[in-house]
């Protein structure tokens, strides 16, 4: 995936990518790596506010992050929704000139769910893949 992304910086700054015009928000308040996939990654670039993620129900303090799209980010004291986020991306790229590639064109999905969770006791196969106890491993189908 790398050399795939476009980086966009993001804050009160004219030189920005993304311009937002609040008191709130740093010259220079954080960057969104967009890559070819649609997924989004978002650094705050030592923001004198900061930046904060609310993901289900849940709000912290925002550094670095692969969004979601039904994440909300508070940017300064603007929010936005990360698909929001994207849709302003895309604009902005595109009133410069610079229009996102027809790849980078639909908002990131939601990822599968993870196929191990945390707490779950797990077993080491013969053939060394990880199989949970009492059932087969998913690589050689031993028990």
């Amino acid at each position: 995936m790398i050399g795939t992304e476009r980086k966009f910086v993001i804050g009160r700054d004219a030189a920005c990518d993304v311009v937002l015009a609040d008191p709130s928000v740093s010259r220079r308040h954080a960057e969104l790596l967009v890559f070819a996939d649609g997924m989004l990654f978002y650094t705050d670039c030592a923001s004198k506010i900061g930046s904060t993620l609310t993901r289900d129900g849940r709000t912290r303090a925002l550094h670095q992050e692969v969004l979601m799209p039904s994440d909300r980010l508070s940017i300064g004291d603007l929010q936005i929704g990360a698909q929001d986020l994207y849709g302003l991306v895309r604009e902005c790229a595109a009133a410069a000139g610079r229009p996102l590639e027809a790849a980078l064109a639909a908002p990131p999905a939601e990822p599968a769910a993870p196929q191990w969770h945390q707490g779950m006791h797990l077993r080491r196969c013969e053939c060394g893949a990880v199989a949970e106890p009492g059932q087969p491993c998913p690589q050689c189908g031993r028990r």
